[in-house]
């Protein structure tokens, strides 16, 4: 199995226009499925960590350092649970052109081989980012600078539901400017607002993970060059994994957030939701990407929406990427 750093989803729960309620990760409803033979472990592509499809193995090595300075320490976590899920790969993978350009089509740009991102400019710069720091509250959101103020079914607030750091990813707008435009965690999924840049910081970043549904397969870059590669379980028929751009906007240890086993080690929360369920065992149904301690599930459809990944993949990516990255997932 080939792995390397790579991202993707899972349901939790948030706050619901200023009521605080549970997440729920998506996919992770406690049911396993049965236990099947891996495959064999093809040889891994030059250039991309590799690890066994056993939980006893760790990663042979320890990843780069990140280039940005690390978010400010999260605050205590709210009583509630976040679970993970990450798969085994059981075979290499590769991502092609085809890949980028199901991406760009969804977000309106034109691809250009390596990037992935939701805008031209942001390709060729980087992804920029912004993270609450000097503000406490709901997030206020508006149709265009200075213009008429935004109202969704899911408030955004910051600190999160978790306790840590809101994080947007900014689609338009530079750093110095008054007025950004944003990618906001609500729904509908893919919806953008324009919020004032004062109480923000900016950073920037070059990651970002393709997620690939119908090949069942999740590749995470590093600029153009793949760091992660794996096989996933993705959303079942009648719960299918959505399609579209998100970040990571939160990292769990799904032991301290309260989740059981069933979400593996770590939980990466995606920026988006389910598109078939309201609700989620009481919670709003997020994405997230989150560990699996089963690797028979990998290349198979059986969660409520969320992306399983083996526990040494789903922690590799905690540690290598950063929060905000992007995960762009594709027919």
């Amino acid at each position: 199995m080939t792995i390397g750093r790579s991202l993707s989803g899972s349901l939790l729960p948030a706050a619901f226009a200023g009521v605080t309620v549970g997440l729920l990760l998506a996919g992770c409803d406690g049911r396993l499925p049965l236990d099947m033979d891996a495959s064999q472990q093809r040889e891994a592509s030059p250039g991309v960590l590799t690890v066994e499809a056993s939980s006893d193995k760790t990663l042979p090595l320890e990843p780069p350092p990140l280039p940005l300075e690390p978010p400010p320490s999260p605050l205590p976590f709210v009583e509630a649970a976040v679970p993970e899920t990450l798969a085994l790969a059981d075979e290499s993978v590769s991502v092609s052109s085809d890949h980028l350009a199901a991406a760009s089509e969804r977000s309106g740009g034109a691809a250009s081989e390596g990037s992935g991102a939701p805008d031209g400019d942001a390709r060729e710069q980087g992804f920029k980012i912004i993270r609450a720091t000097d503000f406490n509250g709901e997030l206020k959101i508006y149709d265009a600078p200075e213009g008429s103020r935004l109202r969704f079914r899911d408030a955004v607030f910051n600190p999160t539901y978790y306790g840590n750091t809101l994080t947007l990813l900014v689609s338009e707008g530079s750093p110095g400017d008054e007025w950004v435009e944003v990618d906001l965690p609500v729904r509908p999924n893919g919806s953008r607002g324009w919020v004032r840049t004062r109480g923000f910081g900016w950073s920037s970043h070059n990651f970002r993970v393709v997620v690939d549904r119908s090949e069942r397969t999740l590749t995470a870059f590093e600029g153009e060059q793949a760091i992660a590669e794996s096989r996933i379980v993705v959303g079942r028929d009648d719960r299918p994994t959505p399609l579209g751009s998100f970040i990571i906007d939160e990292k769990l240890k799904s032991s301290e957030a309260g989740f059981g086993r069933v979400y593996g080690t770590r939980i990466l929360t995606l920026s988006g939701y389910s598109e078939v369920l309201e609700v989620f065992n009481g919670g709003l149904p997020k994405l997230a990407i989150h560990g699996t301690f089963d690797s028979g599930q990998v290349g198979q459809a059986l969660s409520s929406g969320c992306i399983r990944v083996p526990n040494e993949v789903v922690e590799f990516l905690e540690r290598t990427l950063p929060v905000g990255t992007v995960v762009d997932i594709v027919a």
